[in-house]
């Protein structure tokens, strides 16, 4: 079983030492040699990779999640939002927990009874622990519907995939240059 990056580097490195008619024998062997230590490299680092959680089970990051006819793949059918984790909390959790829940609304995706916001916090918790985030990450939840064709019903339940990455910086760095704005007068809108 292939997952992650695996699935693409080495197929690559493989084509490339058949395709390379020009080398000698030796230097196709060298790149592939390198491109087989690169994925042992990350496979190594793969088991301090991160982990996400996928309807409320932790998961590895890089184990796939959705099939092909996935409603969400197939047609958009979905939603994400993004956060900071910073002092074991989310600042302004309030504010992404409202506009959660409009924006699910709008889509008609049913909220499910247990899918609270304490619910939503302790699961970030649970994976900022697991993920060793002790000071500033990323947070992305991403919720989508499941399966189904074209001339099914679309169902009002959805998957959810939680996800967490380390910040650099625990403070949020503030750009001392400022912003440039203008006006692109050359685009006009007919007014009907």
């Amino acid at each position: 079983k292939v997952t992650g990056v695996q699935t693409c580097a080495l197929p690559i490195c493989s084509w490339l030492s058949v395709k390379s008619k020009g080398k000698s024998q030796n230097q196709n062997s060298s790149f592939v040699d390198r491109c087989s230590k690169n994925e042992k490299r990350k496979t190594k680092n793969d088991l301090n990779q991160s982990f996400s959680i996928y309807n409320g089970k932790l998961v590895e990051q890089n184990q796939p999640l959705i099939l092909s006819d996935n409603r969400a793949f197939r047609y958009g059918e979905g939603l994400f939002e993004t956060m900071r984790w910073h002092n074991d909390s989310v600042p302004l959790f309030d504010y992404h927990w409202k506009r959660l829940t409009e924006s699910l609304q709008l889509l008609y995706f049913d909220l499910p009874i247990h899918f609270t916001s304490d619910y939503l916090k302790e699961q970030i918790q649970k994976l900022c622990k697991k993920n060793h985030h002790t000071g500033s990450a990323r947070i992305r939840l991403t919720i989508f519907k499941g399966e189904g064709g074209i001339w099914e019903d679309p169902t009002t339940s959805f998957n959810w995939l939680l996800q967490s990455w380390s910040l650099p910086t625990e403070k949020p760095e503030v750009n001392v240059n400022g912003l440039d704005i203008g006006v692109f007068e050359s685009g006009r809108k007919r007014s009907e």
